[in-house]
């Protein structure tokens, strides 16, 4: 997993939470329809979405007129339920729960916040913007992963090289080039300090990734030199593995993803 991807990742899973949610009606306009992210920031601080993170692709929003809608971005599909009640927007997904946000529209943007508890315990107010796509966006296949499809299942066997990966580790940092970048730096500069991401790895195969009181499962397999992990939209993704003493390396072309063990 590259250092964008996992920038990527924090933004989907930071972004779920905030529950991005709407109405039919809300001060005469209507949330129904398709949305791109393009601004998120902290404690009314806005930053334009840098679309080189994620490889040119917008994370979009949908929001069907029963109800309905899902999240797509980078070959993760979200579904969820919206409703609203005043100006207190709710959107309830499997990956979220229920949560609410508040809505206001100008012009054809949305500006949606939710107030938050960081890591530190300090309060945070985080708002994204949506700006309104005219047309609609193609769902992802689960299978499709960058153009290619994946034909097999992951077959998961504890073997020796599983039994040195079943555990918890958290999220440590990207290494390239030589250079090592810490996750606190990462989440910082995502625009979420004291964020933390830990990965449980059971030996069964399963296993999830804990972010911001979430929980987002996967299957993995390890074998000799590689770790494969598949989650829900997500297809199948595999790096090459290497373990020294607490430290987990997930190598890709770009560099490696680092985890650190808690036990």
């Amino acid at each position: 997993m590259t250092k964008s991807k996992i920038l990527a990742m924090v933004a989907v899973a930071a972004m779920i939470v905030v529950a991005l949610s709407g109405c039919f009606g809300c001060g005469g306009n209507s949330i129904v329809g398709t949305w791109e992210v393009i601004q998120t920031g902290v404690n009314g601080e806005l930053e334009y979405v840098d679309l080189e993170i994620s490889g040119g692709e917008p994370m979009i929003y949908v929001f069907n007129d029963d109800g309905t809608g899902f999240i797509s971005f980078l070959g993760f599909e979200d579904e969820f339920e919206w409703s609203v009640s005043g100006n207190e927007l709710t959107i309830t997904s499997e990956v979220a729960g229920a949560e609410v946000s508040q809505i206001r529209f100008n012009g054809d943007r949305i500006y949606m916040t939710v107030n938050q508890v960081g890591g530190d315990g300090a309060n945070l107010e985080t708002t994204a913007v949506l700006s309104r796509v005219n047309g609609d966006v193609t769902r992802v296949n689960d299978t499709d992963v960058g153009g290619t499809t994946v034909q097999e299942p992951l077959v998961f066997e504890l073997n020796e090289s599983a039994m040195e990966v079943v555990g918890r580790w958290e999220l440590y940092g990207h290494e390239a080039d030589g250079e090592f970048t810490s996750m606190v730096d990462m989440f910082e500069e995502a625009g979420f300090p004291g964020m933390e991401s830990i990965y449980t790895f059971n030996d069964d195969g399963t296993g999830y990734v804990l972010m911001l009181g979430n929980e987002m499962p996967f299957t993995w397999a390890a074998d000799g030199g590689a770790l494969s992990m598949a989650g829900e939209g997500m297809g199948i993704e595999s790096a090459d593995l290497r373990i020294e003493g607490d430290r987990l390396y997930m190598a890709f072309d770009t560099g490696a993803t680092v985890l650190r063990r808690l036990d």
